[in-house]
């Protein structure tokens, strides 16, 4: 669905947009600077650093896999440990449908990165220095979804609603069992940023201005980081 070569936050989030800094520990994204530290790019809007993309990704309803990456995170606004993919270990599970509102890439252009860490270089700030460590990445787009929701069909195309079967086959937590047993739809509508695209920054000092130099980070780079193999 929103794949698009964009790598799933470990859980969803709703801060950590264009111009977060981050490096990985023990498989998961951590912070280094939120998005109005250090790079304090401005946006999202029509005359920011950070601006919503010109063509947004389609509002729908999807049938997702066992192995789909952000739609499977987002599940984890719910619960850290939920597999919403286990669904389809239940035999009457055909289709485990995601529901999405307003999906949309909010974008952070490169210039505006670049020029916001040679004001910094300029500034002598040292928070610049951290930028440019090993294994220290900028996140330069996102992915936005408004609300979403999750159902779940039979083999003969009827709702099916969570009961302590499917519950157990997703490994939901008792608190969330308790809250969804007997429901037809998993629903959340907070606002939530749920995959992120990378850069890699570094530097050379020279006679003239310094040169920055950006490398887009992989999906298959990200997997290494992350310790998982795709």
């Amino acid at each position: 669905m929103i794949d698009n070569g964009y790598e799933p936050f470990a859980l969803p989030r709703d801060n950590w947009g264009g111009g977060t800094v981050v490096k990985f520990t023990n498989g998961r994204e951590n912070i280094v600077f939120f998005n109005d530290q250090c790079l304090a790019l401005s946006g999202p809007g029509d005359a920011s650093d950070i601006r919503i993309a010109n063509v947004s990704l389609t509002e729908s309803s999807y049938t997702i896999s066992k192995s789909a990456k952000l739609e499977a995170s987002l599940a984890k606004d719910f619960s850290k440990d939920i597999d919403i993919g286990g669904a389809y270990n239940d035999s009457r599970v055909a289709k485990v449908n995601i529901a999405v509102t307003t999906p949309k890439e909010l974008v952070a252009s490169q210039g505006s990165i670049r020029a916001k860490i040679r004001s910094l270089i300029a500034e002598g700030n040292p928070c610049v220095d951290e930028i440019f460590a090993k294994d220290v990445f900028v996140i330069d787009r996102v992915v936005l979804v408004d609300e979403f929701s999750y159902s779940l069909e039979s083999t003969e195309g009827q709702s099916l609603k969570f009961d302590a079967s499917i519950l157990q086959a997703i490994k939901a937590s008792p608190e969330l069992s308790a809250r969804l047993e007997g429901k037809a739809v998993l629903t959340s509508n907070a606002p939530r940023m749920v995959g992120y695209r990378l850069f890699r920054y570094t530097v050379e000092p020279g006679l003239g201005e310094t040169r920055i130099n950006e490398t887009r980070v992989s999906p298959s780079e990200v997997s290494v980081l992350r310790g998982s193999a795709r």
